[in-house]
């Protein structure tokens, strides 16, 4: 239970890993402190191996992940785990702006879903959609860059982050430091760095929960979308498309927001349910959002 309750991220060493499904989930230049040999003890050969970027197995290896990436490489690989680091953080809801700003923009976006790209009506669709896609940009900029100030004394001059400079309270830090300091007790902190982390983390992990279910029937797949042949396809989109209502139905009740802004109406009465996903195939479209 309480794991509902907070967002852990991790600093772990992955010991010899192999992979045990059709896909394979971690992005091999993301890894660091490899160590590519054969495990001549258990007899089984090791030595890297890689499928298009991603990593299949490897002796070990060492990488950053959410609880969320945690649980996904635990359910495609076999391989031994070391905490190296684990910091922790309570979960809860974006602050209430940021979700009616969201919530704003896709209900304007829908309503004007296939209007005329000589309308009028079209700019401000893509107004929308612009303004919409900038909510997440926010929240994954990056805060720690090189800064650039200016002093009566001075003039211009520049900072690289492991500089040692002066704060507000006139003790030395790195200027690194000053900056985390400044954003976490900043009006900024609507848009946290964190945040971005997390949703582009969870995304991932749904997504991922259906190419597992799929596995072999997975012909493609990348970050919003899945392709692949045979009934399952539609079987567990389905299932997916279901639970997400479920959770919208929560978050309405438990924030006090309309359900039906979660879900607005497109031009021709089709309702649009956040977070699901929809069927490209004419052939197969349905009522059930996919």
């Amino acid at each position: 239970m309480y794991k509902e309750n907070y967002c852990f991220l991790y600093d772990v060493t992955l010991k010899n890993v192999r992979a045990t499904k059709h896909n394979h989930y971690l992005s091999y230049s993301k890894l660091t402190d490899v160590v590519d040999d054969m495990d001549i003890e258990a007899g089984r050969p090791y030595k890297k191996c890689v499928d298009n970027g991603r990593l299949v197995k490897i002796k070990s290896c060492r990488t950053y992940c959410t609880n969320y990436d945690l649980e996904c490489i635990r359910k495609s690989y076999e391989c031994e785990i070391v905490y190296n680091h684990i910091w922790v953080s309570f979960a809860k809801y974006l602050d209430r702006r940021v979700i009616n700003f969201i919530l704003d923009r896709y209900v304007a976006k829908t309503e004007l879903k296939g209007v005329s790209e000589d309308s009028t009506q079209y700019q401000f669709y893509m107004k929308m959609k612009q303004e919409l896609n900038s909510v997440y940009g926010m929240a994954v900029t990056n805060p720690l860059k090189s800064g650039i100030e200016y002093d009566l004394d001075k003039g211009w001059y520049s900072h690289n982050l492991q500089d040692i400079v002066t704060d507000r309270k006139g003790n030395e830090v790195l200027y690194i430091d000053k900056k985390l300091n400044e954003m976490k007790q900043s009006y900024s902190t609507l848009f946290y760095y964190a945040v971005g982390v997390f949703v582009t983390s969870i995304a991932r992990s749904n997504l991922w929960n259906s190419v597992l279910k799929l596995d072999n029937d997975v012909v493609y797949y990348d970050t919003d979308s899945i392709k692949g042949v045979g009934d399952k396809v539609i079987e567990v989109v389905n299932e997916y498309n279901t639970s997400v209502l479920k959770r919208l139905e929560t978050v309405s009740s438990e924030l006090n927001i309309p359900l039906d802004r979660f879900m607005p109406a497109d031009r021709k009465g089709r309702k649009h349910p956040l977070g699901v996903f929809e069927c490209e195939t004419e052939s197969i479209k349905g009522d059930n959002f996919i």
